[in-house]
């Protein structure tokens, strides 16, 4: 360990330029490490992000987590939304395990933007029509709000099963085009009575034709869309989210340039104390940088005026 220190001191020495470059990175990356190292520790409690450079880390951990792509606008209306509620599971007769949202006014509707988050999914996987089957009728869930449950099937039926007069023609397909279908998969959604209406059941309707009926669900539609809003409410409460490294390495870098704060603030007093620190050797190796660069211009003036003309 000493013969490395030494090595390193020597080299210092002798490229002197280089070894203050090499000394002000690693004051960098040293104070960056540990940034990030204590905002995962206290849970970015240190810190004050500013709110689209924290949605985005968030967006992008969302992604990796539950391993899918989504667009950058809908995951971050997902979380912008207020997701202060409480997860109720409930089963009954052959349906699966459900999940509500409940709140101090009741269920909640899970809205359009898990819908279009939803859609993007699914058209990911290709399929382009759905249709409804009322499995349940005016089912008591909880206070004296009546429901419905439906199995949401949605499904790829490929074009050329099926003949369009003309481009973006809207379609529907007849319950005997189930034979047809190359791919499927099965959803429970709960309604209430008001959104039934007369709903046609007897055919496949276009994949984009009316989601908004979806959004009336008071039910998480599966596990793996359950795990989403899980992922978003925890990461909204600060557990099991990750600050990323490069947040803080950028952090770092505002506060040993001296060029003030960007994006994240400190937000505590060790903060405040760790950049006073890094400011302050940052600006002491710049300072001996420039007097190493003075000296060398210095020494290259004197020794090109001794040299013969």
């Amino acid at each position: 360990m000493r013969s490395i220190l030494l090595y390193f001191i020597n080299f210092i020495k002798k490229h002197k330029a280089i070894g203050c470059l090499m000394v002000y990175l690693a004051v960098w990356f040293f104070f960056g490490i540990v940034y990030y190292v204590l905002a995962n520790i206290y849970q970015g409690e240190m810190f004050y992000f500013q709110n689209d450079i924290l949605t985005k880390s968030k967006v992008v951990s969302f992604q990796k987590e539950l391993d899918i792509k989504v667009d950058y606008d809908i995951a971050k209306a997902l979380f912008k939304e207020d997701n202060d509620v409480t997860l109720l599971k409930m089963s009954e007769g052959d349906y699966p395990l459900l999940t509500y949202k409940l709140s101090g006014v009741g269920l909640n509707p899970i809205g359009m933007n898990w819908v279009k988050f939803y859609y993007s999914q699914w058209k990911q996987k290709k399929y382009n029509f759905f249709r409804l089957d009322l499995i349940k009728e005016h089912r008591q869930i909880t206070g004296a709000t009546h429901y419905n449950i439906l199995k949401l099937t949605v499904c790829h039926i490929p074009d050329s099963t099926f003949l369009r007069s003309r481009p973006g023609q809207y379609i529907t397909l007849p319950k005997e085009y189930m034979n047809y279908i190359k791919k499927q998969q099965t959803y429970y959604i709960t309604l209430d009575d008001d959104f039934l209406g007369n709903f046609n059941y007897d055919r496949y309707l276009p994949l984009n034709h009316d989601l908004y009926i979806i959004s009336n669900s008071v039910n998480l539609l599966d596990q793996e869309f359950n795990k989403a809003f899980e992922v978003i409410y925890q990461y909204q409460n600060n557990h099991d989210f990750t600050y990323p490294l490069p947040d803080f390495l950028y952090f770092s870098s505002v506060a040993i340039s001296t060029l003030g704060y960007g994006d994240i603030l400190p937000n505590s007093m060790l903060i405040r104390m760790l950049v006073m620190v890094e400011t302050l050797l940052g600006t002491i190796i710049l300072a001996v940088f420039i007097a190493f660069y003075l000296d060398y211009l210095k020494m290259k003036n004197t020794n090109h005026k001794k040299s013969p003309l």
